[in-house]
């Protein structure tokens, strides 16, 4: 952390401490979105249709289900987010050979060159949060979410009360 940190960011950095996990990863979303928001609207794209592209450019060719589920949107959303994309020539959607049944999307050509820019603020980025947590820390955090992102609440359904905490208690005396 630099040197500049006042009393007000301390008490807001408190403030949030007390929050609830779902509130404080959303606040952690979003600012990791605002990072990115010039490059996103140099591009014209929107904020969904890059999470949709993120996915594509980062795995080849995904059917419509797996998209949906790998970019965190509803089934109608991606295809929405997908028609907008194929009409702008980002994306190209084909049979899937092993079940025609099936459409597998694509990254084009020109939506390659379209996220590189992305790519490369959501890079300078990265680094910026690796320069405040230092590598462990980022680490320890992307470990974390990773995680967060696969526990289900049945999981844990055995888990005594006295075991579980309180949001936002984790962080008090």
């Amino acid at each position: 952390m630099s040197g500049k940190t006042t009393r007000a960011s301390t008490q807001r950095r408190a403030n949030e401490a007390e929050l609830p996990l779902l509130l404080r990863l959303l606040s952690a979303a979003r600012s990791v979105e605002s990072g990115i928001s010039e490059a996103l609207a140099a591009a014209g794209v929107t904020p969904e249709q890059w999470r949709v592209l993120s996915v594509l450019e980062a795995g080849g060719g995904r059917t419509m289900s797996d998209l949906a589920q790998t970019a965190v949107v509803p089934a109608a959303t991606a295809t929405r987010i997908v028609d907008q994309l194929v009409s702008k020539g980002l994306v190209y959607r084909r049979a899937d050979p092993a079940d025609r049944r099936r459409v597998v999307v694509h990254l084009s050509a020109r939506g390659r060159r379209t996220v590189a820019p992305i790519l490369d603020a959501e890079a300078t980025l990265e680094r910026a949060v690796v320069e405040e947590l230092g590598p462990r820390g980022y680490l320890g955090v992307a470990t974390s979410l990773d995680l967060i992102a696969h526990i289900r609440p049945d999981d844990h359904a055995g888990t005594p009360d006295a075991a579980v905490a309180p949001p936002g208690s984790l962080n008090r005396p």
